[in-house]
């Protein structure tokens, strides 16, 4: 019991972080034209999606080693909720 109620906790947080990872791939191109440039050229807004993306994956690979360490300090259940925690947050906003 214990452990398939773990496995579908773990599944269903990926998942919901790896939709959030895919709606950005979508939401890029309308981000870079509507809201920041609008009257560049096309060269222009595809460096800067770019360069969106390039930091969040950035991002990503920072608050895994960040997280990794967290893990190993506190202990991987704290890690894990405190991670989960801030990808709900985040997530909604």
């Amino acid at each position: 019991p214990f452990h398939w109620k773990f496995t579908l906790q773990c599944g269903l947080s990926w998942a919901c972080d790896v939709i959030e990872i895919m709606l950005l791939s979508f939401l890029i191109p309308n981000i870079i034209g509507t809201v920041f440039l609008e009257d560049a050229s096309t060269a222009k807004k595809d460096t800067y999606g770019f360069l969106l993306g390039a930091v969040t994956f950035g991002g990503i690979l920072l608050g895994s080693l960040a997280f990794g360490w967290f893990s190993d300090r506190f202990g991987r259940r704290v890690g894990y909720l405190f991670s989960t925690l801030l990808i709900a947050i985040f997530g909604l906003l």
